[in-house]
């Protein structure tokens, strides 16, 4: 089951997708799965975009039809360089991520434009200025008549900036029927793990008394001795597996937060308009080639 929101595009432009923060990382894959057939501008303001590019490689969603618009890696030191990712300076440089959006959207070339996230602009800038920002990139969406889904954490639905978002998009989805199934396999999974290693504990238990005919030695009452001290680290380790996987398959999207670094100042918007443009340009000219 996946997070299929390509119906509800019949009668809406613009969606905001509400995701439980411990399966946001499966949230976001599944979203991009239901949309793989789509040329996609996906801003990331939570992840850089050559980690992202990783992870929909491992979940088989190509990544040659998606351009990025990457708030984060430059704060990293890590300024990607791939021909289809604009770097903006900081998360914090909004009129930087302002004007990269405006060149995607005059493209007219993308089939929706995907925010990921509006939870992380209650980190990056004070309520008002978060309002604001996402009052004003809605109605140029809407103005140029495109698509876009914006992604938030549950944990935020109630705050100022979620509530206020959700008065300007066409509509609010939440997805609990998906959530319910993946809570079941997370059960599965973890009975499986623990099924697997009671019956290799049991195995490990038996096979040597199995060995034993007509009479017990020292030795081997040693050895059955120490099988039963193992059982419990047995079990535990098990335990400590179960966890970690389940960690992994549940842990938050969204990263801690980025130490503050003062966006670039932009002594000419026209030249930075056009570095973006030009870029751009070269990746949709080599996709239409």
């Amino acid at each position: 089951m996946d997070i299929d929101i390509e119906k509800e595009f019949k009668r809406n432009s613009i969606l905001l997708s509400i995701f439980e923060s411990q399966f946001y990382n499966q949230s976001v894959t599944s979203l991009l799965n239901s949309l793989k057939d789509k040329k996609i501008c996906y801003v990331t303001m939570s992840k850089t975009a050559d980690h992202m590019i990783k992870r929909f490689n491992l979940n088989n969603i190509k990544t040659d039809s998606i351009f990025f618009i990457d708030g984060v890696s430059c704060a990293l030191n890590k300024c990607s360089t791939r021909e289809n990712v604009i770097s903006i300076s900081s998360p914090y440089a909004f009129t930087e991520l302002s004007i990269a959006i405006n060149e995607i959207l005059k493209t007219k070339e993308f089939d929706l434009l995907v925010f990921d996230s509006l939870s992380n602009l209650k980190v990056y800038a004070r309520e008002s200025i978060s309002i604001k920002f996402t009052r004003d990139l809605i109605t140029k969406i809407r103005a140029k008549q495109d698509k876009a889904v914006l992604t938030c954490l549950q944990n935020d639905a109630q705050s100022n900036l979620i509530m206020q978002s959700s008065m300007y998009v066409d509509k609010v989805l939440t997805f609990p029927a998906y959530y319910d199934e993946l809570r079941k396999k997370n059960m599965t999974i973890t009975g499986t793990v623990f099924a697997l290693l009671i019956a290799a504990s049991a195995l490990l238990f038996t096979s040597n008394t199995n060995q034993i005919t007509g009479f017990v030695t020292a030795a081997a009452i040693s050895s059955h001795s120490e099988q039963i001290k193992l059982f419990p680290f047995l079990i535990l380790g098990g335990a400590i597996a179960a966890a970690i996987l389940l960690y992994k398959r549940m842990s938050p999207y969204i990263d801690s937060k980025i130490d503050k670094i003062e966006p670039k100042k932009i002594k000419n918007k026209a030249k930075l308009r056009n570095s973006y443009k030009n870029k751009l340009d070269r990746w949709l000219n080599k996709k239409n080639i």
